[in-house]
């Protein structure tokens, strides 16, 4: 599932506006990074975030956090 995807177009009706992503932390060597990645609200603070071997993954799964949190 694209749960960036998703997130976007609840973002889009909801707010008018796309969702916003953040590089929250960078952790390990430069051949061997962990990112964590944030989705960020409408008001700049961080909704949810993840934490992959790379920024796409980290996304995706900060999106589909976010999708839950908005859901409820």
């Amino acid at each position: 599932r694209n749960y960036k995807d998703q997130l976007l177009r609840l973002f889009q009706s909801e707010f008018h506006q796309p969702p916003r992503y953040k590089e929250v932390k960078v952790e390990g060597p430069p051949h061997d990074r962990i990112f964590t990645m944030g989705v960020i609200d409408i008001h700049g603070n961080v909704l949810a975030e993840a934490t992959a071997r790379n920024k796409p993954e980290a996304e995706q799964e900060a999106s589909r956090i976010a999708l839950e949190l908005l859901k409820k």
